[in-house]
């Protein structure tokens, strides 16, 4: 129930690509989240690539943590996003890129990837016809 597989992971450098230059964007201080809707053969409404950029942390380590915060956050708050997809039938590709300077605590990376699922799930609630 609470798991984040291999499968549930954006890995293909096509896909990246469109999801930078078509997909919509919004930040979440210190997150920035890039979604695109698209087509694709999975059990799973979602395929998400999880980012840290080498530029503001030099360190393989600490952007490893941070990654690891990040994918921790997500596994455990991803559902309510996947119930509202798989009711409305659509799939989903998902960047959540780190865009702050400085390493953060688990509980403030909760609270943006939070809001920002939010309103993934609004969107798609909104889109719903009736």
């Amino acid at each position: 129930m609470f798991t984040f597989s291999k499968s549930e992971r954006l890995s293909s450098k096509k896909d990246i690509s469109l999801l930078y230059t078509t997909g919509q964007s919004k930040p979440f201080y210190p997150l920035k989240v890039f979604w695109r809707e698209h087509v694709f053969e999975s059990e799973y409404p979602i395929r998400v690539l999880i980012t840290v950029p080498k530029r503001s942390f030099k360190k393989a380590v600490d952007r490893n943590l941070l990654k690891r915060r990040i994918r921790e956050v997500y596994r455990l708050n991803k559902h309510p996003l996947y119930s509202s997809l798989s009711q409305a039938e659509k799939k989903l590709d998902l960047l959540i890129m780190f865009v702050g300077k400085e390493k953060v605590l688990l509980p403030e990376i909760e609270k943006a990837l939070k809001k920002a699922l939010e309103m993934l799930c609004s969107l798609e609630q909104k889109k719903k016809p009736n």
